[in-house]
């Protein structure tokens, strides 16, 4: 139907300026939905610009997100609702939107009247999702079908889990933001980086969608970037 209408509107501004092909069409539409079946891990902005890059070549992509504050304070919206830290999951819901500057605007909108003062839209959206649902994984992947983005996104675990890292003299870490500062300041070098808990669980349909994927692409971090950049090798490995 979106087909014949798109190919028959001759009204809208798109058939004035050009004729539509409708084999071209769907054709179009059979490649994306057809297309390789992508696993893309990691969080934030560099897994986001992985995502606006892979939807040109197929609908298939499944984000598995890191859903973690990493041991940061919590935002005035997450501590009045009382839910799980859902940044890096906005972030890449509306990297998977059509309309990816309208669905990041509606995802991070700070209500300012007083009766919703400090409360997040995206917050309080993926909220009545998860009690609609009683799980909160089952409510990150309603929210794609709902939404209507394309391909998936599921959290990569839903314990709360602290980046953590560990340098030469013994000192440890628990704050992600506090490493490079340290680093810095010690001189000393990352022994090892790790998670706590180191047992966490994988979110439901997390195995699944990588033992099933033809690609799997990791998503740069910030911390990655930073220490490369910012810190010289002798201090970072």
């Amino acid at each position: 139907m979106e087909i014949l209408i798109e190919a028959n509107d001759v009204n809208s501004e798109k058939r004035k300026n050009a004729k539509v092909n409708i084999k071209s069409l769907i054709f179009n539409r059979k490649v994306y939905d057809e297309g390789p079946k992508v696993v893309v891990i990691g969080g934030g902005e560099g897994l986001d610009t992985v995502i606006r890059g892979l939807k040109k070549y197929t609908n298939n992509i499944t984000a598995i997100v890191t859903m973690s504050d990493y041991g940061e304070d919590p935002s005035r919206s997450r501590e009045i609702l009382e839910t799980l830290p859902m940044e890096d999951i906005k972030g890449s819901i509306s990297a998977l939107s059509e309309k990816e500057k309208l669905m990041s605007r509606l995802m991070n909108f700070n209500f300012k009247d007083d009766r919703l003062k400090d409360l997040n839209f995206g917050d309080i959206y993926m909220l009545a999702m998860s009690e609609i649902y009683d799980n909160v994984s089952e409510a990150i992947r309603k929210s794609t079908e709902v939404l209507n983005i394309t391909g998936q996104v599921l959290p990569v675990t839903l314990d709360e889990i602290k980046i953590c890292a560990e340098l030469t003299d013994g000192t440890t870490i628990e704050r992600k933001s506090n490493i490079l500062k340290v680093v810095s300041e010690k001189i000393e070098s990352i022994s090892r980086v790790y998670i706590s808990p180191s047992n966490c669980k994988p979110a439901p349909g997390v195995l699944e969608a990588i033992s099933e994927a033809e690609a799997i692409v990791i998503g740069p971090r910030k911390l990655i970037y930073k220490c490369f950049t910012k810190l010289t090798c002798k201090k970072c490995c």
